[in-house]
């Protein structure tokens, strides 16, 4: 019976301060994790641990209503009460060092945000958050062709189109890859012949138009290039000047190019130009130019690199 307490008293003192040092950080765009790279060493040796830490936490449905949620706090390591000299480091960022003490009843936290290593990930332009939305202007053509109006009873033949209007991205960029769905609207006029009747008619137009855009990214600092290809649809509806018509509606492929400058960590241009493929008819290929204001987020910049110890 006198073996109970003394293992009691080894299990206390094994147990007793478990995760008592917890760690908090990001580099660049990623919260470190033991998945993702997250190397933590204690008097230059590796820390034992890394187990997710999670806590409650209040969310909110779509309604306003609130509930109770599990998000992931930290990452718990076990050390020996004392003073110890802690560095912490992850792919892509150069690590810190913190000088800290610790018992075994209170643990201690560490975070902050790593400075970032890679050359490919600095500047305004290397590590976004991931979503961007852009406000633009665009300018489009599409080529000579023809289509029949819903009742199918008349042909058109249409000359070139030329539209101007706005356009409203939605973005996804991180690291190599950039995903974007662009929602487009504008106004034409447009001229050409009833073949029916062989009557001319100039008739203006109301364009509206989405595609989804997926490319390579390559970011260097405060610019970034992109390159790649997406399907789009748009619907010429005419407005006045044609009866009978109804729309002219297509479907094309964009190959795209663009060029973001970010002067800032959130904010940016980008000019994009894409020749719009139409597999049905390659006369009506044409090129589209977009120029517009861009909101991408950054912390990997706007955030200062150190380590806050409490």
């Amino acid at each position: 019976m006198k073996l109970l307490p003394s293992a009691l008293v080894l299990l206390t003192a094994s147990v007793g301060y478990a995760d008592n040092l917890r760690v908090d950080v990001n580099c660049a765009d990623f919260w470190a994790t033991p998945d993702t790279g997250l190397d933590v060493r204690v008097d230059g040796a590796p820390a034992r641990g890394g187990n997710l830490n999670e806590g409650l936490a209040v969310g909110y449905t779509k309604h306003g209503n609130p509930y109770l949620t599990v998000v992931p706090t930290d990452i718990g390591f076990t050390i020996a009460p004392g003073t110890h000299r802690v560095t912490i480091g992850a792919p892509g960022c150069a690590p810190l060092d913190a000088q800290l003490s610790v018992d075994r009843i209170m643990p201690a936290f560490v975070s902050g945000r790593l400075p970032v290593s890679d050359d490919s990930l600095q500047g305004p332009a290397g590590a976004p958050n991931g979503v961007d939305v852009m406000l633009a202007a665009y300018s489009s053509s599409r080529g000579a062709h023809t289509s029949t109006d819903l009742s199918g009873a008349t042909t058109y033949a249409w000359n070139d189109i030329d539209t101007t209007g706005g356009m409203m991205s939605l973005g996804y960029e991180h690291r190599d890859l950039a995903v974007a769905y662009d929602i487009m609207v504008g106004t034409a006029s447009a001229t050409g012949t009833s073949m029916n009747m062989a009557n001319p008619f100039n008739a203006n137009l109301l364009q509206i138009g989405n595609q989804l855009r997926v490319g390579f990214r390559v970011p260097e600092h405060t610019v970034a290039l992109a390159a790649g290809a997406g399907l789009g649809g748009d619907a010429n509806v005419v407005t006045s000047g044609l009866l009978g018509v109804g729309g002219d509606f297509d479907f094309y492929v964009p190959l795209w190019a663009s060029l973001t400058i970010k002067p800032s960590c959130d904010w940016g241009v980008q000019v994009l130009a894409s020749y719009n493929m139409h597999p049905t008819s390659m006369n009506e290929s044409a090129p589209e130019l977009v120029a517009g204001l861009q909101w991408q987020p950054s912390a990997s910049c706007s955030e200062q690199a150190g380590l806050t110890v409490r």
